[in-house]
């Protein structure tokens, strides 16, 4: 596999998992053999569905991606559920995952992820009170 996979987004799953026109049937896809490639975004954690701010981390993620032709810039690693875990180059040259959490709609998964780059990106959204953010942590819940 390539380490730059370019494909169209065909479905968003949530705010840190799409769907990509592009049927992999390697090795590591697992259940997910033969078919559409699912990304898990890599570096950060959406909320989960039923959580406050989840439909608007989907949409947020859905507006940037879905119909278009993104690049994922990975390394080969899948998680447990077979998706391929990845950077997301959106055709305007962002990276959606940076997006996420910059506007607030993700928290930096420091559990998986070491990146200052990310880190230093959720504490300025938190500075600056963005999406999630902008409520009491109490009533967050667990992201």
């Amino acid at each position: 596999m390539p380490a730059i996979i370019k494909a169209e987004v065909i479905s968003i799953q949530d705010g840190d998992t799409i769907e990509l026109k592009f049927i992999f049937s390697g090795n590591k896809a697992g259940r997910r053999s033969g078919k559409p490639l699912r990304i898990r975004l890599l570096h950060i954690d959406c909320p989960e569905r039923g959580a406050q701010f989840y439909k608007v981390a989907r949409q947020f993620t859905s507006q940037k991606s879905f119909r278009q032709v993104v690049r994922v810039k990975h390394t080969g690693q899948f998680d447990r559920y077979g998706r391929l875990l990845g950077e997301v180059l959106l055709p305007d040259g962002k990276t959606l995952n940076k997006e996420l959490v910059r506007n607030g709609y993700a928290v930096h998964f420091k559990k998986y992820s070491s990146s200052q780059e990310y880190a230093n990106l959720e504490n300025k959204a938190k500075k600056q009170k963005l999406g999630i953010w902008s409520v009491s942590p109490f009533s967050l819940g667990k992201l």
